[in-house]
């Protein structure tokens, strides 16, 4: 037989008998190619969650980042005000407890108060009562009306 030639004769034909493999013969060519595809999809969602990971981190620096400044502000400001207050010449203190005996002395002053807001809004709520009855009773006259003929 030359390099040309079919090992069979001109002319011939040749049935191949076909098989068909059973299922734990495609089951074991399979394995393989399940297990890659099973790896990939698994490396797939690590890879969604560290970038999903990554995205929540940067998120967090921004805020720790955004804190630190409003806290160095916050920090500035209880400086100036304890300077104003030492400039002032009243102790720390002091500034409170004057604070204090003012609120007392407003309280004791009994200061009269406006009338009792419950009285005041009384018609108003019976007013709203009424409107809300009179919607009520016009729909019922409605649909007894028109609609249960």
């Amino acid at each position: 037989m030359s390099s040309g030639q079919s090992p069979v004769g001109d002319g011939e034909f040749v049935f191949q008998k076909k098989t068909y493999p059973s299922f734990w013969s495609r089951l074991t060519k399979q394995k393989q190619g399940l297990g890659v595809m099973a790896l990939s999809a698994s490396c797939c969602f690590l890879a969604l969650s560290i970038i999903k990971q990554d995205k929540e981190l940067n998120r967090v620096n921004e805020m720790a980042s955004q804190l630190r400044a409003q806290n160095e502000s916050l920090k500035e400001r209880l400086e100036n005000v304890k300077l104003a207050v030492q400039e002032d010449g009243v102790g720390v203190g002091e500034g409170l407890g004057l604070r204090l005996k003012d609120l007392l002395q407003i309280r004791d002053a009994n200061i009269p108060l406006p009338g009792d807001p419950k009285e005041e809004f009384k018609d108003e709520i019976k007013k709203s009562i009424r409107g809300k009855f009179m919607v009520v009773s016009s729909v019922r006259h409605y649909m007894n009306t028109y609609l249960c003929q």
